[in-house]
This record gives C-alpha cells, structure tokens and sequence, in this order.
C-alpha cells in the first residue's frame, strides 16, 4: 500500500542507514530495498548502503508529486506502476459507452499492463494524427510541458518507409 511519509523530516545532511530509515519511517527492510528498486540512490555502492537525508527527502517527494500530477493531453495513468505515461499510438484503442462517455484503453509502455482513461474521438485524433499543424504551439499547449513526445514507429508508418 502506498503511503504519503508526510511526518517524517529527515536532516538533509546527515547520512542514513537501512536501520535508520527503517526507524524514521516506521517501515521493513523489503520497502527500503523497494525505494532502492524504485529510483532512491544509495550514497555510494557500498554495502550496507547509507543515503542522504536530502536524497530520500527528495525521493519521497517526486513520489508525491508524480501521484497528484495533472495529465497532459494524450497521457494515461498506470495504476500498476502507478506513473503517468504516454502509450504507443498502435496500442490504443477507442471503445464508445452507453453514458455517452468514451473509454480509451492502451497497455502501459512500462510494466506492459493495461490501461485506461476516459475520453473522446478527439483525444483518439492526438494517437492516431499528431498535434494539429494548423494551431499554434502556444494555443496547442497552455500548461507548461504539455508537449506530446514522438513516436517513432508511427511516424516512420504514415510516411511510408
């Protein structure tokens, strides 16, 4: 189960021990080794590993801020590897509801699970078209970082080659 760590305040220049970390987080050995896993760098490569207050600070922070992050145009969220993602336009598959609604499925380019997402044809036309060429990048995309990265398979498709 996933946990906010929000009470915890580690001193950013201090160094760290597994035990230590097990203590100030009130957590076992496996969920240290699975921050490991998960992207949390040991200070150095020895063992036992040691980190940084500031390290795992920081860590735990992108954490948070990756789970309460808005969507951008075109991007699932994972709940298996629990990360936003932009799926592989051949992936995606348009399936219209009974509500009205429609349901946009892919598999997830990460762990390969399957995701989903509540849209419409229009958002199917950013997988399957690209951006628009005839609308502005500044109109196109008015949240910060909103840019759609490129597929390569699917653009090598539509040009034939």
């Amino acid at each position: 189960m996933s946990r906010a760590y929000k009470g915890v305040r580690l001193k950013k220049n201090r160094v760290y021990t597994v035990q230590d970390l097990m203590d100030a987080y009130k957590v076992t050995q496996n969920t240290v080794s699975n921050w490991v896993n998960a992207g949390l760098r040991p200070s150095d490569d020895s063992c036992p590993h040691v980190f940084r207050g500031a390290v795992v600070t920081s860590f735990h922070d992108q954490r948070r801020a990756r789970t309460r992050s808005q969507l951008r145009r075109g991007e699932f969220k994972c709940l298996a590897c629990k990360m936003a993602v932009f799926p592989t336009s051949d992936s995606v598959t348009f399936k219209p509801t009974c509500s009205g609604a429609s349901l946009l499925s892919a598999v997830c380019p990460e762990c390969s699970a399957s995701i989903h997402r509540l849209g419409s044809e229009a958002d199917l036309a950013v997988f399957l078209d690209g951006p628009n060429p005839n609308t502005s990048e500044d109109f196109a995309h008015k949240k910060k970082n909103a840019r759609l990265p490129l597929v390569l398979g699917s653009l090598t498709t539509r040009l034939g080659r």
